[in-house]
């Protein structure tokens, strides 16, 4: 995720959007390969992307990005692997 987020930062950096497939981003950072069922939809100032989890929990892990520059970090499977079981103040979950 971390990975994925950055390569999504540097690609708005350049093009001033996030509206970009999980196929450019892997492109832009070839270890995205690696992860299980990258997702990614943006538009200029939001996007969402996730990821599959490979610690065993089968839950996907989402970072989102609203248009206020909020971003927010949910999972599938609250209380397992490395999602908390509930968010925190800033509705995050990891």
């Amino acid at each position: 995720m971390r990975n994925a987020r950055t390569t999504l930062e540097t690609f708005h950096t350049d093009r001033q959007t996030y509206d970009v497939t999980a196929a450019d981003l892997e492109d832009l950072e070839p270890s995205l390969r690696q992860a299980r069922n990258l997702a990614v939809s943006g538009t200029t100032k939001t996007f969402t992307v996730s990821v599959d989890a490979t610690n065993g929990t089968g839950g996907t892990y989402t970072i989102s990005l609203d248009a206020a520059g909020i971003a927010t970090r949910t999972c599938a499977n609250p209380g397992k692997g490395g999602c908390r079981a509930t968010a925190d103040s800033a509705g995050n979950l990891w």
